[in-house]
């Protein structure tokens, strides 16, 4: 049975307002049928167009045990927006709920990828290559997700950064580089491009290609988050740093409240 807009709208606006106000909600999947996919895009598409713009895209449930936990068969895409981009390189830990940290490889899209998705088109379409931290946060409660919970919550990103940006070079060079996510010096966890099968490349097409099937083409502009490279941390106040073979590292300082304004990293 196809839910009410009214209803689909109901579920959003709670959803915006437990991330407003930080704090957690009961799961939001009771309220849409079983397993309904697509409704879930539709309370995402609602919750997404509160935001002031689009500054791309993210890919989650990467990982075929990420899939198979949340008991589907293909990963799942949310929306970047402006606000979610950390400035100064340094984020306030009580922007978020429960927080957790992901190390990533993004792409930068230098043209609209509307058709062909081929893997010569894809890598023309790839202005530059970056690595980048993403914070996932869930609105409801102790992360009781289900998959339908997930992708009403925009794929529970909250905010990202990315690093400085290169040229695109292999998408062999991205399966093949390790990385690792360390916290004030003590590693937190190991990972590498073939977290997902056929790398970061492969879940950029398969985004793509997604993208392009709900109506809503990358564009020229957008940033896209290909993925964890690693299971995902806790988030804790500190200073983190990614490595990634083929980058520079990457440093974001993590605060206890909102100091944005008064220390960054050099």
């Amino acid at each position: 049975m196809v839910k009410p807009s009214s209803e689909l709208e109901a579920v959003a606006a709670d959803l915006l307002a437990a991330r407003r106000d930080r704090r957690s909600i009961p799961p939001i999947r009771s309220r849409l049928s079983p397993g309904d996919i697509e409704a879930a895009y539709a309370v995402q598409d609602f919750v997404t167009a509160q935001a002031s713009g689009t500054a791309g895209r993210k890919i989650g449930l990467t990982s075929p045990a990420a899939q198979a936990r949340m008991g589907v068969r293909e990963p799942n895409v949310g929306t970047l927006s402006p606000a979610m981009a950390v400035e100064g390189r340094t984020i306030p830990l009580d922007r978020f709920i429960a927080p957790f940290l992901e190390g990533e490889v993004a792409f930068r899209v230098g043209r609209d990828i509307d058709t062909d998705v081929g893997a010569a088109a894809l890598a023309a379409a790839i202005d530059g290559v970056a690595t980048a931290f993403e914070v996932v946060d869930s609105a409801i409660t102790g992360w009781d997700v289900g998959i339908v919970d997930v992708i009403a919550d925009n794929a529970c990103c909250a905010g990202f950064m990315t690093g400085p940006w290169q040229a695109f070079t292999s998408g062999d060079a991205l399966l093949r580089a390790r990385m690792s996510l360390a916290r004030e010096g003590v590693i937190q966890v190991f990972g590498g491009g073939d977290a997902c099968p056929g790398g970061p490349l492969a879940a950029f097409g398969w985004l793509a290609a997604k993208a392009i099937a709900m109506g809503r083409p990358l564009r020229a502009g957008e940033v896209v988050l290909a993925g964890s490279l690693a299971p995902m941390v806790p988030l804790e106040a500190g200073r983190w740093t990614l490595r990634v073979d083929g980058f520079a590292p990457l440093r974001l300082r993590v605060a206890t409240t909102n100091e944005n304004d008064l220390e960054t990293l050099a």
